[in-house]
């Protein structure tokens, strides 16, 4: 029943989005989860010597990629969703029958997809920006995984010697 309303190509669209904004979040918690485990950490972290001034590297580096992902989101969220919806809704007020409704979408779906840098003609920027994040989820999850274990055993066996 909703596919008389909602065409495939509109469906589609959604569907991009949901998953642009999945990823985006998915970075987004990789990046906060990191951050927390420095922070709990850091006490510890701070009496390896030599590992203050990277470690604070780390942090500039981690606060740069968070001020980025959060300036996408929001960028998505306010300038492509929410301006997006005043004009369909505005749109939505002067539909008459299904074909104008089913037309109302289409241009709703098409403006979301180019603004949020998703259409085909962004295909270029879009797969940038892609790549752009993994890149930072990926940083997130090195520096979890083996920085910070490392750096734990090392604390570890520092304490021990001690």
């Amino acid at each position: 029943m909703l596919s008389t309303i909602f065409s495939d190509e509109v469906m589609i669209v959604f569907q991009k989005i949901n998953n642009f904004l999945w990823k985006l979040k998915r970075v987004e918690h990789g990046l906060s989860t990191s951050w927390g485990l420095g922070i709990a950490s850091s006490n510890q972290f701070s009496k390896i010597p030599g590992m203050k001034n990277r470690f604070h590297r780390f942090y500039l580096a981690h606060q740069e990629m968070a001020h980025f992902v959060n300036n996408i989101h929001n960028y998505i969220m306010v300038e492509v969703l929410e301006s997006a919806w005043k004009i369909y809704y505005d749109d939505l007020q002067q539909v008459k029958n299904l074909d104008e409704l089913i037309a109302v979408q289409v241009k709703y779906s098409k403006s979301i997809l180019h603004k949020a840098l998703l259409s085909e003609e962004q295909k270029d920027l879009n797969r940038l920006l892609k790549k752009l994040l993994n890149n930072v989820y990926t940083f997130a999850l090195i520096k979890e995984r083996y920085f910070f274990k490392s750096a734990l055993e090392e604390y570890e066996r520092i304490k021990r010697v001690e």
